[in-house]
């Protein structure tokens, strides 16, 4: 295989419509929002790097894979991968697709990028075309795309494995290499966040929770300015996140303190979305969660339920608003970082408005309530950009020119295809503490 030319390029950063758009609070009955990445910001270096050394210790101790895997924790670079990268999982090759679902980039791991007429060889067959074609953004059998921050670690640990492959055999691995290590790191990336074992990201984030989360102080003072308000009719507030109660106790009663329930009128864990969100006959019951912890099952709940420090497991829409929107009518808008889950997923299958998180966002920051985190998206995201170009955005080839514009203006079509789903939210914000300073006036 010959190695591609490099070209000149000229990256146009453009502001993606409607970023960080005031919107009117008073005009919605319920306000939600998800957890990780959105109400809770990672310090995402510490976050990737944590991950990785969970997983990599699982898997060497407890699935007896080989002990070079230990090499990855000296040498991790957390630079390589990005949300909007997809993994096809019968070739190990990482690609990106435009809006039009053509592949404008590919590597065979890391260590090798793929010219356009080997990604044409691999991929312009009618059958392949068709699976690209049918490819909603979801991961399938084929396809799985780098979503959210916490796939970058399982991608990154997949991929050491697959440069290893291709530097002792020259070629792809099979189908089957690649799905007995995609399935034992994605066994080994959940079990790092429900084991308590020695290296697990649950025991990291329980001893020291200050290195992996930012403290919320702006949103807290928000949050509880708006509980004491005393405006007729604001809207109620809740919670819906993937994450498991301990898990979401643990980072919430750090970041917003012991009585942090009380800042919601309702909080749901465990949701699974996006399966929250589709109206199947068949669905998860809540469970109630008193204050010691103990479930109990409840189908149907009547409104004096819904009081502060309401906690529940898991749960289904359809129940869900019948809790918060008995009559149909009332407006709904919900928070969240993750494109399908989150935004996708709302858009489908609810009438409620959605309002997306980009932390890559934060590059466009100028009034920035915390610089650290903007650099560290400035590190994470400018050597990521050598090989991708960020997440949202397209790059525009010039050949005579190398140019960075953080300033463009202009709207360009975003090269992660389905992220023109993302913006039909009603607005994209770089995180809620942003969100939280653009709207304190309407408390």
């Amino acid at each position: 295989m010959a190695s591609s030319t490099t070209q000149k390029e000229k990256i146009i950063f453009n502001k993606p419509q409607n970023r960080n758009k005031i919107i009117d609070i008073q005009s919605y009955s319920w306000i939600g929002w998800d957890m990780d990445h959105t109400i809770i910001r990672y310090k995402i270096k510490n976050f990737l790097i944590g991950i990785v050394n969970s997983i990599v210790h699982h898997l060497v101790h407890f699935s007896a894979f080989d002990p070079y895997l230990l090499q990855l924790l000296e040498n991790f670079d957390y630079t390589f991968f990005q949300r909007g990268v997809i993994l096809d999982r019968s070739n190990g090759n990482f690609i990106k697709f435009d809006d039009k679902k053509e592949i404008i980039k590919g590597y065979i791991g890391s260590s090798y990028e793929l010219s356009q007429s080997e990604i044409s060889q691999i991929y312009d067959h009618p059958l392949t075309k068709q699976i690209i074609n049918s490819f909603d953004g979801d991961s399938n059998h084929r396809f799985w795309p780098i979503i959210t921050f916490f796939d970058i670690p399982v991608a990154a640990i997949l991929c050491f494995i697959i440069d290893k492959y291709y530097g002792t055999h020259k070629t792809f691995p099979p189908s089957d290499f690649i799905e007995f290590n995609f399935n034992h790191i994605y066994k080994s990336f959940c079990d790092s966040f429900t084991t308590s074992f020695e290296k697990s990201f649950w025991n990291q984030l329980k001893n020291n929770p200050e290195e992996f989360v930012y403290k919320q102080d702006i949103t807290l003072r928000w949050l509880e300015q708006y509980r004491n308000s005393t405006k007729e009719n604001k809207p109620k507030l809740f919670l819906l996140t993937n994450s498991p109660p301990d898990y979401a106790d643990l980072l919430m009663n750090y970041c917003f303190g012991p009585n942090w329930t009380n800042l919601f009128d309702l909080v749901v864990t465990s949701a699974s979305k996006p399966k929250f969100f589709k109206r199947i006959k068949k669905s998860i019951e809540f469970e109630y969660l008193d204050s010691n912890s103990i479930p109990r099952n409840i189908r149907y709940i009547s409104n004096d339920i819904l009081r502060i420090n309401g906690l529940f497991r898991s749960g289904n829409i359809v129940d869900f608003e019948k809790l918060i929107n008995p009559t149909g009518n009332s407006k709904i808008c919900y928070f969240g970082d993750n494109l399908m889950c989150d935004i996708v997923s709302v858009k489908n299958y609810t009438k409620w408005d959605s309002f997306s998180i980009v932390e890559e966002l934060e590059m466009f920051n100028q009034n920035s309530a915390n610089t650290e985190i903007t650099n560290t998206i400035i590190e994470l995201l400018q050597p990521t950009n050598r090989f991708w170009d960020c997440w949202f955005l397209i790059n525009q080839k010039n050949n005579n020119s190398n140019i960075v514009d953080r300033n463009e203006d202009t709207i360009e079509r975003v090269s992660y295809y389905y992220a023109l789903e993302q913006m039909n939210a009603i607005a994209s914000s770089v995180s809620v503490e942003q969100f939280a300073m653009d709207h304190f006036n309407q408390i």
